[in-house]
């Protein structure tokens, strides 16, 4: 599956020495690495076209999208994998020059199907050393397919602190040392000032600057949609990428417009009116809900009730928005602003409170003010940090000092302990900026915990904090967080939901299945993880879910907008192959059955309220059947039989698990 490739003109002058962006008036210009001016052809959602960024060369290619790998991977998540797989250096590191960054649309993108305003961020993750990847909503997906790409890989290391600008057919890169050490809102603000309007953005803050590994990358500035997870801003930190800018104004084609806009009349009021709840409230609609269901994390994990949840609430922030956000083509628009209160922002309008934001940096920490708890989040997205990642080390520190293993002392004056507030939002920009005791926070908790001895106080898989969901709540969340490829997820396979209140009546999910009950839960977990395989690749949200979208309804969308049909069993297939593709490509990176685990907090310790009696489901008999009824050997390995009814061995060059080898 050879692509093939044109290389444009490089950034250097003519004695070889990097060269320096002209200055035009007040607003800088770098040279243009590329320029794309032939007409390119559309139809059927793909541009068949990536944009390739070596940062080390200063140069850019139009590479065409090779179309094996789209027709078995379709776009986003899986798409991104193949990319980062076919750009990335043998063996690099998360935060050497070779380890490739993508941004893949899927087919939907850029397109008038609900909620499909999306793109998928691949990379190796720093924070977990293995496969990392991000789902982001906003305007940044769109805007990269009107520029004419389906993704966009960068490579390399720049020279220097840089921004890359995609303003459709012209690619350039420009000097960022302006932008270099300004918080996201700040970066952005000037950053649009520069470039004029019109462009989506993608930036990294101080913590992505410092390689902080639970960095993440902010997209649209102050609105703060995030690829969160796995300390994806790091590796545009260690890239001298503070940003990138994306213009485009091209026309997205669909195969058969009559039939978008049918599905749209059919899918799009209904769509609404069941998922009014989002809209109303956001992912904090359900912070009551999951404190009554043992579903919330509280005092790291320990506590079974939270009676202050009410002030941490959907409706108890309600109260206080000053509007509400859709990512581009949305009907649910579960977003909300808020005014922020943040040293340089007092007044700005922002991102308001997510329900993983409130169970990380709230009820985790023991933290009850609903002031205190929303001036974190907005800290962290304006620093560019991980709510989630942020949240679990500051409990595992917050224990640690619980236990007399780290004194006030050590921890720069702040008095690091349950409830303290005031030591939360201290400690926040040091940790950015790894500052004092932030610094031995900055790598996360697995590293922090295992500077005070005691490992079992970090709640993480594979290195990456668990989310606000519990395993000991709803029982296919300990088997999926324990296979998710990236770490400790409940997006990759978000399983829960369908014990609470989806249904998915193609893969027999007619009604929601009993959360305690064991029986079905590992095919269930499978078909889960294939399925958000799916919405990952062709870029859907998962929250469409709540508003009735359904196997044969993604099918429909796909056939209108690229003219290709397929069933609801092709596409469970697809996403069958996604996953398990990613998968390959985490054994190489090191991943193997001994990384498939829980904190043991979780499968030993009973944390009462609503949830008595229950431990997290998860032993060597449920991973054994898991790894069969995927194909996978005894190690968590994809056979090469598997790989080959897959059609995985037309993608990738990592070996699959030996034939014959011991499966015991």
């Amino acid at each position: 599956m050879g692509a093939s490739r044109r290389a444009v003109g490089p950034l250097y002058d003519s004695a070889g020495a990097r060269s320096r962006p002209a200055i035009s008036g007040r607003v800088p210009v770098g040279e243009n690495i590329g320029s794309f001016g032939e007409v390119r052809e559309m139809s059927g959602g793909y541009w068949n076209r990536v944009l390739v960024v070596d940062l080390e060369q200063g140069t850019s290619r139009d590479e065409v999208l090779d179309a094996g790998a789209r027709d078995l991977l379709l776009g986003g998540s899986g798409l991104g994998a193949w990319l980062w797989e076919h750009h990335s250096a043998a063996g690099a590191g998360a935060l050497e020059p070779g380890n490739a960054l993508v941004f893949a649309t899927g087919p939907l993108t850029g397109t008038f199907a609900p909620t499909s305003g999306r793109h998928e961020v691949v990379t190796r993750s720093p924070e977990t050393g293995a496969y990392g990847e991000g789902d982001a909503g906003g305007t940044f997906g769109t805007a990269l397919k009107r520029a004419g790409y389906d993704a966009l890989v960068i490579t390399g290391s720049a020279a220097r602190a840089s921004v890359l600008v995609v303003d459709g057919d012209q690619v350039r890169l420009e000097d960022a040392g302006d932008l270099w050490g300004k918080d996201v809102i700040d970066a952005d603000t000037a950053l649009r000032a520069r470039l004029g309007g019109g462009f989506s953005t993608a930036l990294i803050g101080p913590a992505g600057e410092r390689l902080v590994l639970m960095a993440n990358i902010v997209h649209d500035g102050a609105d703060a949609r995030v690829a969160g997870r796995g300390g994806l801003g790091a590796v545009m930190g260690s890239k001298l990428l503070k940003g990138i800018a994306v213009r485009g104004t091209k026309q997205v084609l669909v195969h058969d417009p009559d039939a978008l806009k049918q599905l749209m009349r059919e899918t799009v009021p209904a769509m609404r009116e069941r998922a009014i709840g989002m809209h109303l409230f956001g992912t904090t609609g359900g912070v009551q809900r999951a404190e009554e269901a043992g579903d919330l994390p509280i005092r790291n994990w320990r506590d079974g009730s939270f009676p202050q949840a009410a002030a941490l609430s959907g409706e108890a922030i309600a109260e206080r928005l000053t509007g509400r956000y859709h990512c581009a083509g949305c009907p649910i628009g579960c977003g909300r602003t808020v005014r922020l209160h943040v040293e340089g922002h007092e007044g700005h309008n922002g991102a308001g409170l997510e329900y993983e934001s409130v169970g990380a940096l709230g009820s985790l920490l023991m933290l009850t003010d609903l002031d205190v708890v929303e001036q974190a989040a907005s800290l962290c997205n304006v620093l560019g940090l991980d709510t989630i990642s942020t949240g679990g080390t500051l409990a595992t520190a917050m224990e640690a000092r619980e236990l007399g293993l780290v004194t006030a002392a050590d921890t720069d004056g702040i008095d690091l302990v349950w409830g303290n507030g005031e030591a939360v939002l201290a400690m926040i920009p040091r940790v950015a900026r790894r500052q004092g005791f932030g610094t031995r926070l900055a790598d996360g908790s697995r590293t922090f915990a295992a500077s005070v001895g005691h490992l079992e106080l970090a709640m993480e898989v594979k290195g990456m904090e668990l989310p606000a969901h519990d395993p000991r709540a709803y029982v296919s969340l300990g088997l999926g967080y324990a296979t998710a490829t990236r770490g400790a997820c409940h997006l990759q396979g978000f399983s829960y939901a369908f014990e609470r209140a989806a249904t998915m009546p193609e893969i027999g999910l007619t009604a929601p299945m009993d959360r305690f009950e064991h029986t079905g839960k590992v095919a269930m977990v499978k078909a889960t993880q294939d399925l958000m395989g799916l919405f990952d690749s062709l870029k859907f949200c998962k929250f469409a879910i709540y508003g009735g979208l359904n196997l044969t309804l993604m099918s429909q969308f796909l056939s209108a907008v690229t003219g290709r049909r397929l069933s609801t069993a092709e596409l469970m297939e697809i996403g069958e192959r996604i996953y398990t593709y990613k998968r390959l490509l985490a054994t190489r990176m090191g991943i193997s059955r001994a990384d498939d685990t829980l904190p043991e907090r979780l499968l030993s310790t009973d944390r009462g309220g609503s949830v008595a009696g229950h431990v997290a489901w998860l032993d060597a008999d449920v991973l054994n059947e898991y790894y069969d009824l995927r194909g996978w050997d005894r190690l968590g390995i994809p056979t090469a039989e598997t790989v080959r009814r897959l059609s995985i061995d037309q993608l990738s060059t990592v070996d699959p698990a030996p034939e014959g080898g011991d499966l015991c």
